[in-house]
């Protein structure tokens, strides 16, 4: 159900199986992006985060184009001398041709980019990576980029598993302009306060 609606931000709230969901629309801005590192920040309370671009959330038809997004994406961040990891693993995929299945499911390599952020960062890697869907992994407390990079690398970039050790988690659709949050708080109040801030 709908909880806040200003003329160009809805925030809304979803349960899903027991867990608290927030939706938050932000399409409507004249400057999306700018909301959106405005945002990260204000809630974060300026902690480092955790950014993941898995692959897999592209809005792609072919493997192959998913490949070469990757590709692009690494080649942004190393231009940039921006760190990061990568972390592939297999997964099965139908072999169609003109949409009809050919043969038996094939397996192919499907990456995940993990790279962390600290408040001061967060504006210039989020408008290198703006073309891009996002999850941020928001800690209790405030965590050095090695340790959020080996969580990363330890969970192999798992959403569930880094759900699991995070106060919150984030996913930004890049294409829809829309944010999924999820926390292990309550976070209705402090999300109105922060949208309240942007809403004219």
């Amino acid at each position: 159900m709908g909880i806040f609606r200003s003329k160009r931000i809805k925030l809304e709230k979803v349960n899903n199986e027991g867990k608290d969901l927030y939706f938050i629309d932000y399409y409507k801005l004249n400057e999306p992006e700018g909301f959106l590192i405005n945002f990260i920040q204000d809630y974060s309370e300026n902690k480092n985060s955790l950014l993941v671009v898995d692959a897999d959330n592209f809005y792609v038809k072919k493997h192959k184009e998913a490949d070469n997004k990757i590709n692009e994406l690494k080649t942004i961040l190393d231009n940039h001398r921006i760190p990061f990891k990568e972390v592939v693993s297999k997964k099965e995929v139908d072999n169609k041709i003109f949409g009809i299945k050919v043969q038996n499911s094939i397996k192919v390599n499907t990456s995940k980019i993990g790279l962390t952020a600290s408040a001061d960062q967060l504006s210039n890697v989020s408008n290198l990576i703006k073309d891009y869907s996002v999850f941020y992994y928001i800690a209790f407390d405030n965590m050095d980029s090695e340790t959020l990079i080996n969580q990363f690398l330890d969970t192999r970039g798992n959403y569930d598993e880094l759900s699991e050790l995070y106060e919150s988690d984030i996913f930004n659709d890049a294409y829809f302009r829309r944010m999924r949050i999820c926390s292990k708080n309550e976070i209705q109040p402090k999300l109105e306060a922060i949208i309240q801030k942007y809403q004219s």
